[in-house]
């Protein structure tokens, strides 16, 4: 009986912990990628493999990558303190706590929107299919009303990436 009493709460507590976990690899998920990549390739150079890795993103992974300063036209570049800390093996929830005190924007992707290659356009809302052609990186310049939205993501949906189930 006694045991069930100090069991239950550690049980609870260990779930707490798996779930504040899970919670901080999707709030970090470019970080999570960046560092998977720097692990790939040791011995070469942090920031060259950041601004490689950096340069395969597309949609609000690039903005992250923008605001950390890996991209060409990024206004800031705090990517040398980024490579520094992947470099030392610093956690990504870490260095995203680090650099959102500069600047929050950094690590706000909680979950990326992920259009199905099957899925029905004339369904979508305007908002799910500026995400869809947002996600595959084409921008529809001119497109004013739902129409033309569907129009260019018809045209595009062979660069959607069929679900493998």
């Amino acid at each position: 009986m006694r045991c069930g009493l100090y069991f239950v709460p550690l049980l609870l507590s260990l779930l707490l912990l798996n779930a504040i976990t899970d919670a901080a690899q999707k709030k970090c998920q470019v970080m999570n990628k960046l560092q998977e990549a720097v692990d790939a390739n040791k011995g070469s150079d942090v920031v060259k493999t950041i601004d490689d890795t950096c340069s395969t993103f597309t949609g609000k992974q690039r903005k992250i990558c923008s605001n950390v300063g890996a991209l060409p036209n990024s206004p800031t570049r705090v990517v040398n303190e980024v490579a520094r800390q992947l470099s030392i093996s610093v956690p990504a929830e870490k260095i995203c706590q680090n650099l959102a005190k500069n600047d929050p924007q950094i690590c706000e992707i909680m979950h990326q929107f992920v259009p199905s290659h099957d899925a029905d356009f004339k369904k979508m809302s305007v908002k799910e299919l500026k995400q869809t052609l947002a996600f595959i990186g084409v921008e529809c310049t001119g497109c004013m009303d739902k129409s033309d939205f569907i129009e260019m993501a018809e045209k595009n949906r062979d660069k959607i990436p069929r679900s493998d189930l």
